[in-house]
């Protein structure tokens, strides 16, 4: 017989940690990060892994930056360049 657990934390309406797994073998281990006022993620970080992603956004609360990659954006708003 097969046993799955899943396990979730939310605060504020966001998911900030999530983890999966099947019998005794964890398949997912997840947390995120928001930013409490605009609710932007933040960071996502995954356990199991072993990969974290760091996440900015400029003032227009645009993605800016993920990792190593930039975002740009065009005077109307679209995507430009990932980086």
């Amino acid at each position: 017989m097969v046993s799955l657990e899943n396990t979730a934390t939310i605060i504020f309406g966001m998911p900030t940690y999530r983890k999966a797994s099947i019998d005794a073998n964890v398949i997912q281990d997840i947390s995120l990060s928001f930013d409490k006022n605009t609710r932007n993620l933040l960071s996502r970080k995954d356990r199991k892994q072993k990969l974290e992603e760091l996440f900015s956004y400029d003032n227009l609360n645009r993605l800016s930056g993920y990792g190593n990659e930039l975002v740009e954006y065009d005077n109307n708003g679209n995507i430009t360049k990932k980086k």
